[in-house]
């Protein structure tokens, strides 16, 4: 049995669905770029590969496991 989430990634995951739920709500459905660069104008994240990769992740993750509809 795995260890489950860290409290960044639970973080960083709610912060992604309230960027797609709110702040891009205008703009559906988003990408992940979008997304990120929305995460790296805040001051969320640093703009590099590294961190546009796990935002990635995070966003297939929340996809596959239903809490980010793929349309979104």
């Amino acid at each position: 049995m795995g260890r489950g989430k860290s409290k960044t990634t639970i973080r960083d995951e709610e912060r992604i669905l309230q960027i797609v739920n709110e702040d891009l709500q205008d703009y559906l459905p988003v990408t992940v770029r979008q997304i990120f660069y929305k995460m790296v104008k805040d001051l969320y994240v640093e703009n590099n590969r590294g961190q546009y990769n796990r935002v990635g992740r995070l966003v297939r993750d929340l996809r596959e496991g239903g809490r980010l509809e793929w349309w979104k």
